[in-house]
């Protein structure tokens, strides 16, 4: 591939929809969107074709469950109303033959369904999908995305035409983002991620998880269908009551648990896992050696020994599962070209740390996984709780609830000078509230500030609409609506869906699944999270098929080492972007400021390194995605 190139999209959807006219060429200019798109052994290529609108698809046979090759339908159309929808489903489809029909049959179910029941109808999908729906009569389009916020969709308008994909490289192609998005650039720097529903880019516009994004006469919104997954139940508040009714619970949450996993077995081949030996994934495992014994391999990553190292955890659960396993270390010298080919794989810049080591492993499962598994997707239903410093956090809502805003400044000066402690959360309390929600590795509004030489508002994203509108909501609740619908479709499920389509794989997430989550929001709360704790009845069902030195092994995470990257021996990559003049990104950051953050980071690599990482992407993306000619050199020091 060249290296001007991007890395090309495996799975996805391309469209457009012309509002007013039939324009003869809108089949013609889907074609030229879709070549940024390649196509695999696996996949599936659809082409959709309707009164005003087209579209073509490519998905993974085993998402479609139909052999792989070109089709091409017509667009479902019930009445004004047309429309497609492109996913797994886990459920509510079963009794379509599983045949050449079978995408035209759900896209037609979904489009009768929205023709009945309005957005509501897509609360009921189970899976992980986007929809598309065109009334022609009234030129009103909605693009709905699923409420876990696994596949994204992205739309932008260009006079009577609007364009959609789920990938923001065909935007490049059709010329509806040439003009980056400042505010999402520091978002990006700020949270490691760009959260919806900003893109990248100014005119394109993402969908919110569990919205739908309407556009018709009377303008542009997005409404929400889904509610949160997170609902708490009635406490308890008795030991003896909890520890029965987590005995009663557990067969009907074991029941479900399989169900999940039996909707994401591959029609053949091994299932990959992702086993990080922590409870999500452990779970899975379990799972699938009562679902499928015989057809699963799962890898574990390593990299810096103990304690960031779980791999000898992993290993253990494996051996007393009788599941085979593999342990995948990062070689130093693969690091570099890994990085390169990370940053062509994305549409939009993502800096958790974990998605080079991730990528590099993909490479690691046998030719015969199709389909790999990953954990993530539970903790959303089960409930975020709080530690210590979001226990402070939650204390200051209380307090604000009561404390005029034009008096909080007094407010925390009169704190201060109380006790140690008063003080020490006064100090705290005068950062943002907003800001408990934002990683600890991103760069600070203050940096920022410096970098960009201008005041920077965090006020107008989405995350501080949420807190703002939600004063009286529990704090754990709270937490658990920005963790889930924010954080995790942003970066968590991006960060895997981007390495699992870069190898072409298949992604399957079972815990995400709505029959599981429907069943704990029924739960007594502390089935959900107790003291301290979550994923109560998860724990019960590791306990009851694992020893418990496998479940009550301390929590421990994966953490890669943006040093062995930023200044690795077999190539010194910061020095290689400082000396190609691609750290400025812009023409208006501060040159002077810029080299402190360097300095800093050599004095400081412990402190800093993330925000390197973060800037070393974004330099990198953004010279990839202008079809910068040097990038061969980055891997030839």
């Amino acid at each position: 591939m060249a290296a001007n190139s991007m890395h090309p999209i495996t799975f996805g959807v391309v469209g457009a929809i012309d509002l007013y006219d039939d324009d003869a060429s809108l089949h013609d200019g889907i074609y030229n969107l879709a070549s940024s798109f390649v196509t695999l052994p696996e996949t599936v290529s659809t082409l959709w074709h309707g009164d005003r609108i087209a579209a073509i698809t490519f998905q993974h046979s085993e998402d479609a469950q139909i052999p792989p090759g070109q089709y091409k339908y017509s667009i479902p159309q019930v009445g004004a109303y047309q429309g497609i929808v492109q996913g797994h489903f886990f459920s509510g489809f079963e009794t379509l033959a599983d045949d050449e029909q079978r995408l035209r049959g759900i896209s037609h179910a979904v489009v009768s369904g929205y023709v009945d029941r309005g957005l509501r109808a897509f609360a009921t999908l189970n899976g992980a999908w986007l929809a598309v729906v065109f009334d022609r009569e009234k030129q009103c389009a909605v693009f709905a995305r699923d409420g876990v916020g696994f596949e994204t969709l992205y739309v932008a308008t260009s006079g009577p035409r609007i364009v959609f994909a789920s990938d923001l490289r065909a935007f490049r192609l059709a010329g509806l983002a040439t003009e980056y998005d400042e505010q999402a650039i520091m978002e990006f720097l700020h949270y490691l991620y760009v959260p919806s529903p900003r893109s990248v880019y100014k005119d394109v516009s993402s969908v919110l998880p569990g919205h739908a994004l309407v556009i018709d006469p009377q303008g542009t919104r997005q409404k929400r269908f889904a509610p949160p997954r997170f609902v708490q139940g009635v406490p308890l508040r008795d030991e003896g009551k909890i520890h029965a009714a987590i005995q009663d619970y557990l067969p009907l949450f074991e029941e479900r648990m399989l169900v999940a996993a039996e909707s994401c077995i591959p029609r053949r081949g091994r299932i990959g896992l992702l086993l990080s030996a922590g409870k999500d994934s452990t779970s899975l495992a379990v799972a699938l050696k009562e679902v499928a014994p015989d057809r699963v391999v799962a890898l574990t990553m390593a990299f810096g020994g103990p304690p960031l190292d779980e791999s000898s955890d992993a290993a253990s659960v494996c051996e007393y599962l009788g599941i085979p396993h593999k342990v995948y270390t990062p070689a130093s010298d693969a690091l570099i070209p890994g990085f390169q080919r990370l940053v062509m794989c994305e549409d939009q810049p993502m800096g958790d740390t974990a998605s080079l080591p991730l990528l590099l492993a993909s490479s690691a499962f046998p030719e015969d996984v199709s389909v790999v598994w990953d954990g993530t997707g539970n903790d959303y239903y089960f409930g975020y709780v709080h530690h210590f410093d979001e226990y402070r956090d939650h204390k200051r809502r209380q307090f604000k609830r009561f404390v005029p805003d034009f008096a909080w400044p007094l407010f925390l000066r009169i704190m201060q000078l109380g006790p140690a402690r008063f003080a020490s959360t006064a100090r705290d309390w005068q950062t943002p509230l907003e800001e408990a929600f934002v990683t600890l590795n991103g760069w600070t509004q203050e940096e920022l500030k410096r970098l960009w030489q201008r005041d920077v508002d965090w006020s107008n994203t989405y995350m501080w609409e949420l807190v703002r509108k939600n004063t009286d909501k529990d704090w754990i609740a709270l937490k658990s609506e920005i963790e889930g619908s924010i954080w995790t479709p942003s970066a968590s499920i991006r960060k895997s869906v981007y390495v699992a389509r870069a190898a072409g794989l298949a992604l399957r997430m079972p815990l995400i699944d709505n029959r599981l989550a429907e069943f704990v929001n029924g739960l007594p709360q502390e089935l959900q999270y107790w003291g301290y704790s979550n994923k109560t009845l998860l724990r019960a069902y590791l306990a009851k098929h694992l020893p418990r030195e496998l479940v009550e092994k301390p929590k421990r995470y994966f953490f890669f080492d943006t040093n062995a990257l930023i200044d690795n021996r077999n190539g010194r990559l910061l020095g290689w972007l400082e000396e190609s003049g691609l750290l400025r990104v812009f023409p208006s950051w501060s040159k002077a400021y810029l080299a402190e953050m360097l300095s800093e980071y050599r004095k400081r690599p412990d402190v800093y390194g993330d925000r390197i990482y973060a800037l070393s992407l974004l330099s990198l993306w953004m010279a990839t995605s202008r079809g910068y000619e040097r990038l061969d050199d980055l891997c030839v020091f």
